[in-house]
């Protein structure tokens, strides 16, 4: 899973959904931006500091897994498709804190009737599930290197 790229823009036939990385320096948040097919913003949500997101869009709603290349963790949320409205989220077990300098962390997720979210940290590998309509975790593997 190394070298992978994020997700941070997923094109659907309602327009597109793009995650825009802020300026926590200056106080610019992370947003989730959702565009119509031509080009208007329709809403847009704010979801903190985290500077890199995997998107997915499936039916009603977008999942997003936000986390930082250079930190530990990873939080995942879902929102309506309609509205931006934030239905749950969720801040996964990874695997735990570590050094400093060991810090690497890259995300993705795949939905197949459960959320299932794969980490490459530093420290190691996990595999979460959680179920798409409540966040709820169903499952945590470690895959330690």
């Amino acid at each position: 899973m190394k070298g992978r790229i994020p997700v941070t823009e997923v094109i659907t036939p309602a327009g597109v959904f793009r995650f825009e990385p802020g300026e926590p320096g200056n106080g610019k948040a992370s947003t989730i931006r959702f565009s119509d097919k031509a080009g208007q913003t329709r809403w847009t949500h704010p979801v903190g500091d985290d500077r890199d997101a995997y998107l997915i869009a499936a039916g009603d709603a977008l999942y997003a897994a936000l986390y930082s290349a250079t930190a530990t963790g990873c939080r995942v949320l879902a929102l309506e498709v309609s509205s931006g409205r934030e239905r749950w989220h969720t801040r996964l077990a990874g695997i735990g804190s570590m050094m400093h300098s060991r810090y690497r962390n890259t995300v993705q997720m795949k939905l197949t009737g459960q959320l299932s979210i794969l980490g490459d940290e530093g420290g190691g590998q996990y595999v979460e599930v959680l179920d798409p309509a409540t966040g709820n975790r169903l499952s945590h593997t470690r895959i330690d290197p």
